[in-house]
């Protein structure tokens, strides 16, 4: 083996950008064989000729989360036979269309209308709800020989919204739920139970329709149930498992749920679920620009979770020396009311340097580029400690303050991509030399 560049945190940073740049939305859809999908005992793949061939009489897209407009472009690129579409992100991705409109819209030659439509994350908004109406709409007017093609990104469970309670009231349980500390898993099961589309909602307004759900995974264990709620599909849960969670963290009131889902086998006859991407694209890269730049490699888990400051520890003990410790996944952060500035990635390298020893540089990285800042996350070495003992840094006052994005901008260790178009959870990296 070669000797080990000495420095880390340069070559931490092209590791992290291999990964980043593997979740290339144009690569993603190149990769979907549609007519493959659509196959069934019925019609046979060699029956098919093209993409869709005359199979149904209206194709329609719509999607949800982030990075779904970018995904939208390269699949209209690739399906012509779509006309007519949305799409709710948190920025819209198209390179063609106007960032500057809240609503604006793309035509082109074939007859294509699709409107890219501007959300807020991570509490739903006005604007979230009427672009909601306008994807139930869409669903609503598909027939049984017609097909939807859903794509579902990070960020659906807000940005794809319908609350049966007032948006006010639903505003404050989810910006309860976010500060309390309560897991993912415990705010979506919420979700589920106080809003129509989701909890197979949408399925039933297309039904019966043919749809075909796309999923950009950023849940730990892909769970198809949880991406966005479940849009397209219910899980087991109920509105008692969503009133303990309520009660659990001290809110109550006037709240009201949807009716029960005991099954969805109807709807679930007419979709396809699948995962078109996830964190296993972005750590393969991760791995092989690693092994380039002469490190023995190690992927531990694709669905880390856990307290950040365990999960910090952890992390750091297990990488050996020569070795490239990669993993993603979502860390827990229990914010108290007043924080500081910054997200899961920037509070869990604050939390690594209590461990890091000289020898290792760490990153944690959002793969949307935004960790709750403008900042993607951070990646700090050993100069990053000499920087806060220099300077009379109180780091765990930050730490205490969640203000890692303040404490890693006076060290010149944050991270900065922009908005990235695909999420698919975070991505950490341990490096250590010889």
């Amino acid at each position: 083996m070669k000797k080990i560049k000495q420095n880390l945190k340069n070559d931490a940073q092209l590791i992290i950008e291999a990964g980043l740049k593997a979740l290339d939305p144009k690569d993603i859809v190149r990769d979907i064989d549609f007519d493959k999908l659509l196959t069934t005992p019925e019609v046979k793949s060699s029956e098919t000729s093209g993409v869709f061939s005359n199979r149904f009489n209206n194709i329609y897209l719509i999607g949800s989360g982030k990075g779904s407009s970018a995904l939208a472009y390269e699949i209209i690129n690739k399906v012509p036979q779509i006309k007519k579409g949305i799409v709710i992100d948190i920025k819209n991705f198209h390179k063609k269309s106007n960032l500057k409109s809240k609503i604006p819209a793309l035509s082109l030659s074939n007859g294509l209308n699709l409107k890219f439509l501007h959300g807020t994350h991570p509490l739903p908004s006005d604007i979230n709800i009427k672009a909601t109406k306008k994807i139930e709409n869409i669903c609503k007017k598909a027939r049984k020989n017609d097909l939807v093609i859903a794509i579902i990104c990070g960020g659906t469970s807000a940005l794809l919204s319908d609350p049966i309670n007032p948006l006010k009231k639903t505003r404050q349980i989810y910006d309860r739920l976010l500060k309390s500390g309560a897991s993912i898993r415990q705010i979506n099961t919420v979700r589920r139970h106080i809003d129509r589309v989701k909890n197979g909602g949408l399925a039933k307004i297309a039904k019966p329709a043919k749809i075909i759900a796309l999923y950009v995974s950023d849940v730990p264990g892909n769970i198809i149930s949880a991406f966005g709620s479940g849009p397209f599909v219910a899980d087991k849960s109920t509105n008692l498992d969503a009133k303990k969670i309520l009660r659990k963290y001290g809110i109550d009131g006037d709240i009201r749920f949807t009716h029960e889902v005991k099954s969805l086998d109807a709807s679930r006859a007419v979709v396809k679920h699948i995962i078109i991407a996830e964190n296993d694209i972005a750590l393969a890269a991760m791995r092989n620009k690693a092994q380039k730049l002469d490190y023995k490699t190690k992927i531990i888990a694709e669905d880390l979770t856990g307290k950040s400051k365990v999960v910090a520890e952890k992390l750091i003990k297990m990488c050996p020396k020569s070795t490239a410790l990669i993993a993603a996944g979502e860390t827990e952060v229990d914010v108290a009311s007043g924080h500081g500035q910054g997200g899961r990635n920037t509070h869990l390298a604050a939390n690594a340097l209590s461990y890091l020893k000289p020898d290792m540089a760490f990153a944690s990285i959002a793969t949307d580029g935004m960790d709750h800042s403008d900042a993607a996350g951070a990646i700090i070495d050993i100069e990053t400690c000499k920087k806060i003992k220099s300077k009379k840094i109180d780091h765990k006052k930050h730490l205490k303050n969640f203000d890692s994005y303040n404490l890693f901008k006076k060290t010149d260790d944050l991270y900065f991509t922009g908005h990235l178009p695909v999420n698919v959870a975070d991505i950490y990296l341990v490096l250590r030399k010889d």
